[in-house]
C-alpha cells in the first residue's frame, strides 16, 4: 500500500508541475514514464485510482485519454509538491503559488496558505 501511495503522490506532483510550467494541462499515462518510471499500463491504473479518489479527471487530448487535476486535486498536488520540494522552492513569499492564491494578496504574508499549507512559502512566525 505504501508503494501505491508513493506512486500516486509522484503522479500528482508531476501533473501539477507540468501544468504549472505550461507543458501540459492534461497528461497521458505514457508521458509519465521518464519522470516517474512507470510503464503506461501501471501509470493508467494509478491515474484511474486518483480519478476514483476525486483528485484527477479524464480529459480527451485528441487521440488518447489524458488526465488533469480536479480542483481538489490541484490543492492536494500543490501541497504535496511544496512538501517534497520545499528546500528547493521556498526562499521567498509566493514561490510555487498558483495565480490568485490567497497568500499572494497584498499586505502581510499569510502564515497558513490555504492552498499549500502552513509556512509553505518560507514564512516565519
Amino acid at each position: 500500500m505504501g508503494d501505491a501511495i508513493r506512486k500516486r503522490d509522484e503522479i500528482l506532483e508531476v501533473v501539477y508541475w507540468m501544468r504549472g510550467e505550461g507543458l501540459r494541462e492534461a497528461v497521458r499515462p505514457s508521458e509519465l514514464r521518464p519522470l516517474v518510471g512507470l510503464e503506461e499500463t501501471e501509470a493508467r491504473t494509478e491515474m484511474d485510482a486518483l480519478v476514483d479518489a476525486g483528485l484527477l479527471e479524464k480529459a480527451d487530448r485528441g487521440d488518447a485519454v489524458a488526465y488533469r487535476l480536479t480542483e481538489v486535486g490541484e490543492r492536494e498536488a500543490g501541497r504535496r509538491f511544496v512538501e517534497s520540494f520545499s528546500e528547493m522552492l521556498g526562499q521567498g513569499h509566493g514561490t510555487a503559488c498558483a495565480p490568485g492564491c490567497e497568500c499572494e494578496s497584498p499586505g502581510e504574508p499569510a502564515d497558513d496558505c490555504p492552498t499549500h499549507g502552513k509556512h509553505a512559502h518560507g514564512h516565519s512566525g
